[in-house]
């Protein structure tokens, strides 16, 4: 009987010391920051930047949060071939708002994860109607869309690849890839939010 106790203490403690080395503090609520480059799907479309603010609830243990993505891309209007026509008021600017979700594969200080969104963005471009004018015309669309990601984090930091599209037939839809890396405020150790 000591002996067995003695076995089941030994496995009690490796497996507490093993959970010390790789589990992670967790703490549900976060917020994602992040930043990069989208790549539309269109050839009069050129790439710009992105900038995305999420704060996010996490459950069961970390694996599965759930949150709410705000995100802002500029991306210029290609003129033709003509690039010196191609000016600050030609642009396309796009503002979503998603509810998202996010699995991640690990509770490691390194995990890969894989996620979704759905919500409405608002897209603005400029219109033809009033050529020449002072101030152009501008054309407004609200769409419904969704997302898809992937990408890994570690740490307070994560990057990732998200494809974005809303609904309607080409040329009414707006696809884009976007290549973001971002920091992570809140949701374990070292967090930059305090608890105070």
């Amino acid at each position: 009987m000591k002996k067995i106790l003695s076995l089941l203490s030994l496995v009690l403690i490796a497996k507490v010391a093993v959970a010390q080395q790789y589990d992670r503090e967790y703490k549900p609520f976060k917020i994602d920051v992040s930043t990069g480059y989208g790549i539309p799907n269109g050839s009069n479309i050129k790439g710009g930047l992105l900038f995305a603010f999420e704060p996010k609830y996490a459950f069961t243990g970390d694996q599965l949060s759930f949150g709410v993505r705000l995100e802002g891309a500029l991306m210029k209007i290609d003129s033709g071939n003509d690039t010196a026509n191609v000016n600050s008021t030609e642009s396309a600017t796009n503002i979503s708002g998603l509810i998202t979700g996010d699995y991640y594969f690990t509770n490691h200080d390194v995990r890969p994860f894989l996620g979704f969104g759905a919500g409405v963005y608002n897209i603005t471009t400029p219109s033809d109607k009033n050529e020449g004018a002072l101030l152009p015309d501008i054309s407004i669309s609200t769409k419904f869309g969704m997302m898809f990601r992937g990408g890994v984090e570690w740490n307070h930091f994560r990057a990732g690849l998200e494809y974005n599209f809303t609904g309607g037939s080409s040329p009414e839809s707006f696809k884009y890839i976007g290549i973001k890396v971002g920091i992570l405020l809140g949701g374990g150790r070292f967090d930059l939010i305090s608890d105070n």
